[in-house]
């Protein structure tokens, strides 16, 4: 997405807290949640997470769910980024994944969510 992102979201990307929520939905609208703790923020428009042991979120983005990223800072605040969800399984963003993936972890694939909304709590910011 060309619009810049918003300077409180990058600040607060950068005072993350723990693991985050990933959501997706399947064809018949039922809500998928995971928690996700191996993601990375690229070029301030899209995330990177990596999938490490998804099942029904896997086939959810396969039958074109968008998603929904949440996560609170250090202090307490949240936000939710929403936005169209890809997986990659080979490639520049899937070995760009693997790069900075503990070996630990299968990585299996990279989910790519394109940011198109964020909000910090109800307050829409994009």
């Amino acid at each position: 997405m060309e619009k810049s992102k918003p300077q409180a979201f990058l600040e607060s990307w950068e005072e993350l807290q723990g693991p985050a929520i990933f959501a997706t939905v399947d064809k018949e609208g039922s809500p998928n949640v995971v928690y996700v703790g191996c993601f990375k923020l690229i070029n301030n428009s899209r995330i990177v997470i990596a999938n490490n042991k998804f099942h029904k979120t896997q086939k959810n983005i396969h039958n074109g769910s968008y998603g929904s990223f949440l996560f609170i800072t250090k202090d307490g605040k949240s936000y939710q980024v929403k936005g169209k969800v890809k997986n990659h399984t080979e490639g520049k963003i899937y070995e760009g994944m693997k790069g900075w993936l503990d070996p630990k972890y299968p990585g299996h694939s990279a989910v790519v969510l394109d940011i198109e909304e964020i909000y910090s709590g109800s307050e829409k910011l994009l």
